[in-house]
C-alpha cells in the first residue's frame, strides 16, 4: 500500500509527520492493521482549512478515493465520533482490491496537532478494536502531553 509516514501526512502541508506507529493483529479468522500518526505543528491556515472540512464527509471521501493504488467502492461518514465534538473527521471506506478490505480513518485535531488513525480489516467484519477506541486512547495521551490543550 505504500504506507509511510510521509505519504500519510502529505495532505497536511507544513506539518511534520511524527510518531508513526503501526500494529498488525492476525489469527486464523481475521486480521487488523492499525496505523497511527501525529502531524505537528499545524499552521493557523492548516487548522482553519481543516476545521472547514470537519463534519463534511463527502470532501474527505473524495480525497480518500484519489489515493494511489486504491480504488474506493464505498465511502461513508464514520459514525460515533461525537465524543470528539468539533475536532474530528472520519470515514469508513470499502476498497476494491484483491482482498476484501475496509478502512476506517479518523482524524482528530488537538490544538496544532493532528492525530490520524487508520484501521484496516476485512469488509463485513468487526475489527478486534475499532478506530474510535484507538483514537480515544491516543487523544488522552496527547492531551496529557500538551496539558489538555
Amino acid at each position: 500500500m505504500g504506507m509511510t509516514a510521509s505519504a500519510l501526512a502529505g495532505s497536511f502541508g507544513t506539518g511534520r509527520a511524527r510518531n508513526f506507529a503501526n500494529f498488525l493483529y492476525t489469527d486464523s479468522r481475521t486480521y487488523e492493521l492499525i496505523a497511527l500518526l501525529l502531524v505537528y505543528p499545524l499552521t493557523a491556515q492548516e487548522i482553519a482549512a481543516g476545521d472547514l472540512e470537519i463534519a463534511k464527509h463527502e470532501p474527505f471521501c473524495q480525497a480518500l478515493s484519489s489515493g494511489p493504488g486504491l480504488t474506493v467502492k464505498s465511502c461513508r461518514a464514520l459514525e460515533g465520533i461525537d465524543e470528539f465534538k468539533d475536532r474530528a473527521l472520519g470515514a469508513s471506506i470499502g476498497a476494491a482490491t484483491t482482498i476484501n478490505l475496509r478502512a476506517d480513518i479518523l482524524v482528530v485535531r488537538r490544538g496544532a496537532i493532528a492525530e490520524v488513525a487508520y484501521v484496516f480489516y476485512p469488509d463485513g467484519a468487526q475489527p478486534p478494536i475499532g478506530v474510535i477506541e484507538i483514537v480515544r486512547l491516543l487523544d488522552a495521551r496527547v492531551a496529557t502531553a500538551v496539558g489538555g490543550k
